[in-house]
């Protein structure tokens, strides 16, 4: 698949949600440039750097970046309006550690013997799942 493909570009970039911070990829928050983490990071990507520059992976993958706000409810935000005291933070740390332990017994079992409790664990936290952006004091964004 093109990494322009529409379900590459949401994989990579709830990939991105779930393990950066926009502090850690926005430049005007003070973090670096996003192609430059995910090149440097082994989260998403590990690639080698003798045969794989940060020029090649940054042209080959500047679709699922360029648009931080797309107008699609379908895709997923990079950004959370920083000018209006929002940031977005990474989810991975946010993640319960039962609802994790109970995903990857999916991988081993028969997912009917994990449903019931899956579905017990995401109801008790779907209501933190409608907001994943956080209100900071406009004088940290603005100095």
């Amino acid at each position: 698949m093109p990494a322009d493909d529409p379900t590459i570009r949401r994989i990579v970039r709830a990939l991105i949600r779930l393990h950066f911070s926009e502090w850690e990829y926005n430049g005007h928050l003070g973090g670096d440039e996003l192609q430059s983490l995910l090149y440097a990071s082994k989260r998403i990507f590990d690639l080698d750097p003798v045969t794989t520059t940060e020029l090649d992976f940054e042209q080959h993958l500047l679709s699922i970046w360029e648009d931080w706000y797309p107008e699609s409810s379908k895709d997923i935000e990079l950004g959370g309006g920083y000018w209006n005291g929002n940031a977005l933070y990474g989810l991975s740390a946010a993640l319960d550690s039962e609802l994790v332990q109970a995903l990857r017994l999916v991988f081993e079992k028969n997912h009917f013997e994990v449903e019931t409790r899956i579905k017990e664990l995401l109801n008790a936290v779907k209501g933190m799942c409608r907001h994943t952006s956080i209100r900071v004091p406009f004088s940290i964004v603005h100095g």
